[in-house]
């Protein structure tokens, strides 16, 4: 779909559609879920929301965000203010109702990546778009966590450094490894330990009585 035609009346009808057909099947399997672990010993563990991070086309001079747009994750028409989350803040508002906010929390993906350089051909905001998601959810009190995109990335000291920079400035509050033979040994052992070790609030080796 070319970014021009994202812009006319029956393509923005369109993308309004199927954002809106995303968001309430999401709803209705949360709902879903939660009746199925209702009356049982699993009830009191908090529901997950994985939401894709479409991070790529996003400083396209010719298509702009079109890959999200198309994705059915944001609105063309929302897309480009901090007040909105540039556009998430809407979503994530719609598809976690604040009835649901202490029972379910968000995942999302790319917590390792940083945004490519201003010619690369892949236009991503990766790292934009970790600080926009995780900031909308914390304005609306949804807990996020992340994940990695790239299982290699954890083998990276630039990896854990954008990991670590989530979860300290973007209020995401914990992280699912992909994969976990990536933290068995080496610099991805050493760095998943020191960073269970920060979120727990003691240093390995020392003194752990606090």
């Amino acid at each position: 779909m070319l970014f021009g035609s994202i812009q006319t009346p029956i393509a923005d009808d369109f993308v309004k559609w199927y954002n809106d057909g995303l968001i309430n099947h999401g709803r209705r399997m949360t709902d879903m879920a939660i009746g199925v672990f209702e009356g049982t010993t699993f009830a009191s563990i908090p529901i997950g929301i994985k939401m894709p991070g479409i991070h790529w086309r996003m400083t396209d001079s010719f298509s702009p965000r079109s890959a999200e747009i198309c994705a059915g994750l944001i609105r063309a028409t929302d897309n480009g203010s901090v007040f909105n989350g540039h556009g998430y803040l809407r979503t994530l508002d719609r598809l976690i109702e604040r009835r649901l906010r202490s029972h379910v929390l968000l995942h999302f993906t790319c917590l390792e990546m940083t945004d490519a350089a201003p010619n690369d051909p892949s236009a991503s905001l990766a790292e934009s778009l970790v600080a926009w998601v995780g900031l909308a959810a914390h304005k609306l009190g949804i807990n996020v966590k992340g994940e990695n995109a790239l299982a290699e990335s954890v083998g990276t000291d630039l990896g854990w450094k954008q990991i670590d920079a989530a979860i300290r400035n973007y209020y995401y509050s914990g992280i699912t490894i992909l994969r976990v033979n990536n933290i068995n040994s080496g610099l991805g052992k050493e760095r998943y330990w020191r960073l269970i070790a920060d979120m727990k609030g003691y240093s390995i080796g020392g003194d752990n009585s606090n």
